[in-house]
């Protein structure tokens, strides 16, 4: 398991000094978790770092007997995920070295292309004569999706099917068919816009729905928007990330009398 170990000086502070044999310190140990309830909690499934875009995970590090020694550590996100499967057979990589004490931490998931954003934070006693395991179920703020449909009056009935684009990259636990072949993850049966046109796959009347369609609260990732008008049936890639400030919540645009798969 990797150590970072904290051999150089925090802020205004001497560097610190520990046990060669007996290192103390966290063991960060994190996974995310879906917002979105319309099928209920039991249903929130567990995402990997990469479901919702978390590249670096910063760890702002607070000494509580000594304030002034004070630290930002960075690690990959993917080297603290894990399952509960993979926290019971492997440690974490996310280590931090620190002497006994209590300490304040805040993560930060830190991305080259979008705003920070402050996902936990808490106190934590690192123990003495042992490594001090920090479990982190974190869930990121959903967003506003919007589907605006077009050319509804030229059809009988349509469907919309919001699926994981990649549910062996996206989610913690994702089935697998006989072969080993990834099985398509349906996101929520039961989810459905402010005015009740539903992304569970199940056919609807095609009459009154042109317009916009807002899903208030879909939790953020890449998904495959499976689109049937009248029998013909196409996918969209649909990326739901976290606006930038002042920027547009996500909108989809379907043509239904002109599906993209033609």
């Amino acid at each position: 398991m990797h150590r970072l170990a904290i051999t150089t000086v925090l802020a205004g502070a001497t560097a610190c000094v520990f046990p060669s044999d007996s290192p103390t310190g966290i063991e960060f140990s994190w996974s995310f978790r879906e917002r979105e309830a319309s099928d209920g909690d039991e249903a929130k499934r567990v995402l990997t770092c990469d479901a919702p875009g978390v590249e670096t995970i910063a760890a702002t590090i607070e000494d509580l007997d000594e304030p002034t020694r004070r630290g930002t550590f960075r690690f990959p996100c993917d080297d603290g995920f894990q399952t509960s499967d993979q926290l019971a057979r492997r440690a974490s990589e996310a280590f931090l070295e620190l002497d006994p004490g209590e300490y304040d931490v805040v993560l930060v998931s830190e991305q080259a292309e979008a705003h920070d954003e402050t996902l936990a934070a808490r106190t934590v006693d690192v123990l003495a004569r042992a490594i001090t395991l920090e479990l982190w179920e974190m869930s990121l703020e959903p967003v506003t999706w919007t589907v605006e449909l077009t050319n509804a009056t030229g059809c009988t009935e349509m469907s919309l099917g919001l699926y994981y684009a990649d549910p062996q990259g996206a989610l913690g636990d994702s089935p697998i068919d006989d072969e080993g072949e990834p099985i398509a993850v349906l996101y929520r049966e039961m989810l459905v816009s402010d005015r009740g046109l539903p992304v569970g796959d199940t056919l609807a009347a095609c009459v009154g729905l042109d317009g916009e369609h807002v899903f208030v609260g879909v939790d953020r990732g890449t998904y495959r928007l499976e689109v049937e008008v009248d029998g013909t049936r196409c996918a969209v890639e649909v990326e739901l990330a976290a606006p930038a400030p002042g920027g547009r919540e996500p909108t989809t645009a379907i043509d239904l009398a002109a599906l993209p798969c033609g």
